[in-house]
């Protein structure tokens, strides 16, 4: 084996290490959420991966922002930049690894828990616009973090920081690869897990809210699957006129932020 061969393992420890650092990190990719990353006092731009060849007034800018910073651009093949932002549709040839005080692993917040937390938790959740919504409505109603896994919900693309106009980069956002063992975690520290459901009994608005919880909100079209809805030790749902049958998941991600807000 040649030398340093066992630090590339995928079993490694010094991979593991690497790989753990490396998901602490946000990815923001598009020219703008960049540039916006760039000129924000209260985020660190660790590195910027640039497509070779890009230009334009928006590179221009971006290069003079990381000049200015002094942050360290890396001229990669476009396939590679669209590998790290995982979507070569939005990413206009730029990442940019980000480290904000807020955002972090789901793993790491529950080891060592508040006595108090209120979670929101996405799954299945794939359209831009409600991920960057929930984010907003999770920093604008004081819930103390929102459960992001990376499978099966979408990233922090160009759309999802326009819907969230900003607060991706004050959020608390908690990443994991699935949403399962998080909860499991959860309701291991006592926390009482909370599944949205149109069709369930008991009201959000009929309980008082618990000192931990977390709320869970399914995809747009499945809801809730079926291996995290058996983890729920409530189901709850949002009061409707009749005739209505369910509610956008951004607009309930904001009635269950509030609900936890104002609760007396």
């Amino acid at each position: 084996m040649a030398q340093g061969d066992g630090q590339r393992r995928p079993d490694s420890p010094e991979y593991l290490a690497r790989r753990r650092e490396f998901r602490r990190l946000m990815a923001v990719c598009g020219r703008n959420p960049v540039i916006e990353a760039l000129s924000r006092d209260d985020v660190e731009v660790v590195r910027l991966h640039l497509a070779e060849g890009s230009r334009g007034e928006a590179v221009d800018r971006i290069l003079r922002l990381a000049r200015e910073r002094g942050v360290e651009v890396r001229r990669v093949p476009a396939r590679r930049v669209s590998q790290i932002s995982r979507n070569g549709r939005q990413d206009q040839g730029v990442v940019a690894d980000v480290r904000t005080a807020a955002y972090g692993l789901a793993e790491d917040y529950l080891a060592q828990p508040p006595a108090r937390f209120g979670l929101l938790a996405l799954d299945g959740v794939t359209t831009p616009r409600n991920v960057g919504m929930a984010i907003r409505s999770t920093a604008a109603g004081g819930m103390d973090g929102l459960v992001l896994p990376e499978e099966g919900c979408c990233g922090i693309i160009p759309l999802v920081v326009k819907a969230s106009a900003g607060t991706v980069f004050a959020a608390r956002i908690l990443r994991c690869e699935t949403l399962a063992p998080v909860l499991e975690r959860c309701a291991a520290l006592g926390a009482e897990v909370c599944v949205l459901d149109a069709r369930a009994p008991e009201s959000l608005f009929e309980r008082a809210p618990a000192a931990r919880e977390v709320y869970v909100l399914g995809g747009e079209a499945e809801g809730v699957p079926a291996d995290v809805r058996r983890l729920a030790t409530r189901e709850l749902s949002i009061p409707m006129a009749p005739g209505v049958e369910s509610l956008n998941i951004a607009v309930t991600a904001a009635l269950v932020a509030y609900r936890r807000l104002l609760a007396p």
